[in-house]
């Protein structure tokens, strides 16, 4: 890892990088002024400007992330109540197992009548041995010995 290279820093490293750039960028201004590139007054005001962006970023950051503090919950429940739904839960049940017949009738799962279709997949399935619907009505519709009432 070299640390040289800034896609390799941690948040320390940039923190520090950035506090340095704009040590940098100052004696560059007063180094300037010492060779009278610059007068006094022009390095103090090129000075003052880098010191007002600087805090421009400062707020920015904080103002991003006080937001991020606040919309972070928010998205956290969100994406709870979205993974909580049934068609979510089938479906990531589903993609763990790798039978086809089961990937395809869980992406119709919209339609109630694409349930029976996951149901009777999921009887045909060697390691399942029992199958027991929420709808008794629907146990009595498969013709499956896995598939019962209770």
């Amino acid at each position: 890892m070299s640390d040289f290279n800034p896609a390799n820093w941690n948040w320390a490293m940039a923190k520090a990088a950035g506090r340095h750039a704009a040590t940098y960028v100052a004696g560059g201004v007063t180094v300037a002024v010492a060779f009278h590139v610059l007068t006094p007054s022009q390095g103090a005001e090129i000075s003052e400007n880098i010191n007002l962006v600087l805090d421009g970023f400062t707020k920015l950051a904080t103002g991003i992330a006080g937001i991020a503090g606040v919309m972070l919950p928010v998205y956290t429940a969100w994406r709870a109540a979205h993974s909580a739904s049934p068609s979510e839960q089938v479906k990531s049940v589903v993609t763990q197992l790798s039978a086809p017949e089961i990937t395809q009738a869980a992406n119709a799962l919209a339609d109630p009548s694409s349930r029976r279709n996951l149901i009777e997949a999921v009887a045909e399935m060697p390691e399942v041995k029992k199958v027991v619907p929420f709808d008794p009505a629907v146990a009595e519709e498969i013709p499956s010995e896995k598939v019962t009432k209770s």
